[in-house]
């Protein structure tokens, strides 16, 4: 099967952008002034071409106070000299602790948080952490995206997993999926003094990740829309043409919002995937590039966005369905439409 290597694009506008390495130690030692005013400290060189995804702050917590009406709580930072405080960090449901971490004053932590996203021009920087994790001198910690060869967006931490290395989702169950590109906590003990520093972790957390909705078409004012089922008839009555062949599935069938649903493996398979079913999770594999999750509208394709389709994959009489829209937007492919009497899915030229 031909598989498109394009992937979307991200494109990210920063407020403010802190070209910085990926872990930022920071005290009242760093801070300097400029007219008077404090500034967030910068640890990089001015030729640094390599721009990390995540940075680092290390302090001590100063306070931990509410913040919102969600149960979110901002923790204010002290530098390591306890001079003042360097940073308000901002911990909410999506904020992953690590070895579930319990924060108190005193302790001393490193947060990380996201480059790409805008910061609030402000001092002390007001930052929401994406992790948080108690210092501990035999244990490192970083979090970051790493490409095919396991090596971090800045280019300084190469993995070397290995059979004692756990993998699992941000939630602890295990993950055998593919990593490249993903979002990594990642412990590891020691490192190799080359560059990229090598180590083999001691374990590995895949974060989630915010889904990205599909563009929908919208209706104009007045205009009359029909129900799909007056579009395209009984779908359940039509046979199923995959790379100009007829295969034998179960029926499709419209859910109630009238979304065109249809089986996954049977069609999946036609298209030469190899599908693999992870029962604790309800979770499905297809050549370790896509994965979703029963129930859930979270559809992830090798290292683009989560995507959201505005359907979840469901099971039905021990089948699991998605919607067909799953493989031109998901799995990429040129065509998956319904046509007279079939449900078409191939990757020929476009039908426009």
């Amino acid at each position: 099967m031909k598989m498109k290597k394009g992937l979307t694009s991200l494109l990210s506008v920063a407020v403010l952008s802190l070209s910085a390495s990926a872990v930022i130690s920071a005290s009242s030692a760093d801070v300097r002034t400029l007219n008077g005013e404090n500034i967030i400290p910068i640890s990089a060189n001015v030729d640094q071409k390599e721009q990390a995804n995540f940075q680092s702050i290390t302090g001590v917590v100063k306070e931990i106070n509410d913040f919102g009406k969600d149960g979110d709580k901002i923790v204010s930072v002290e530098g390591l000299d306890k001079k003042e405080i360097i940073a308000n960090i901002i911990i909410d449901s999506n904020t992953y602790l690590v070895d579930e971490a319990k924060l108190a004053v005193g302790t001393q932590i490193i947060a990380f948080f996201d480059a790409t996203k805008p910061v609030i021009m402000i001092y002390p920087p007001q930052l929401v952490a994406e992790a948080v994790a108690i210092v501990n001198e035999k244990q490192n910690v970083k979090l970051d995206r790493f490409d095919k060869n396991m090596i971090s967006s800045d280019n300084q931490l190469e993995l070397k997993i290995d059979k004692d290395t756990k993998i699992t989702l941000q939630d602890g169950t295990a993950f055998d999926g593919e990593l490249e590109g993903r979002k990594l906590v990642v412990t590891y003990g020691i490192s190799t003094k080359s560059l990229p520093a090598q180590t083999a972790p001691d374990q590995i957390v895949v974060l989630f990740e915010e889904a990205v909705p599909v563009d929908e078409p919208t209706v104009e004012p007045g205009e009359e829309v029909e129900e799909p089922s007056t579009i395209i008839g009984d779908v359940g009555e039509k046979k199923f043409v995959v790379n100009d062949k007829i295969i034998e599935a179960p029926a499709a069938f419209l859910d109630e919002d009238g979304t065109v649903m249809v089986p996954l493996r049977a069609i999946a398979e036609a298209l030469d995937f190899e599908l693999t079913w992870e029962a604790p999770t309800k979770s499905v594999r297809l050549n370790n590039i896509i994965s979703l999750q029963v129930g859930k509208d979270y559809y992830v394709y090798s290292r683009t966005a989560p995507i959201e389709l505005g359907t979840a994959p469901v099971i039905v009489e021990g089948n699991a369905y998605v919607p067909l829209a799953f493989f031109k937007k998901v799995a990429q492919l040129n065509n998956a439409y319904v046509f007279e009497d079939t449900i078409v899915i191939d990757d020929n030229e476009e039908m426009k």
